[in-house]
């Protein structure tokens, strides 16, 4: 099989796969020359971890959209903060398995540079925010 490309690792005991668009694949209990997935997925196997995190429009002036594709059904809790650390907003959300969009309403917080953090169970992303209100 040409362009095949199957990587299964331990990882802090999560079993990981990647796989790339466009493969023919024979993934666990599937008959050969099953489809991949149309995209490329990286993440753990059934452990609702998070991927493709950006915040849009970022310069940002009243609102933004955490954009981000969840593996599972999740629990999420989202902090704002500023470049001293100190927390500005937080957020408790539920991500849902596949694309997920959140908006961020950031009228009470001030011109200025932010962290953006996101965490699911042990899973962290921290993002930098500008916002230009």
């Amino acid at each position: 099989m040409t362009g095949l490309f199957i990587a299964i690792e331990k990882v802090k005991s999560h079993d990981y796969v990647t796989w790339n668009p466009g493969s023919v694949c024979s993934p666990a209990g599937e008959p050969d020359g099953a489809e991949c997935e149309t995209e490329q997925m990286v993440g753990p196997v059934g452990d609702g971890e998070i991927n493709d995190v950006f915040l849009s429009p970022n310069p940002a002036f009243s609102d933004v959209d955490l954009q981000f594709r969840s593996y599972k059904n999740a629990d999420l809790t989202i902090e704002v903060t500023n470049v001293l650390g100190a927390i500005q907003m937080t957020s408790q959300q539920n991500a849902f398995k596949g694309n997920n969009k959140i908006n961020l309403e950031l009228d009470d917080l001030a011109k200025g540079v932010y962290m953006v953090k996101i965490q699911s169970g042990n899973w962290v992303k921290t993002l930098p925010l500008v916002i230009n209100n």
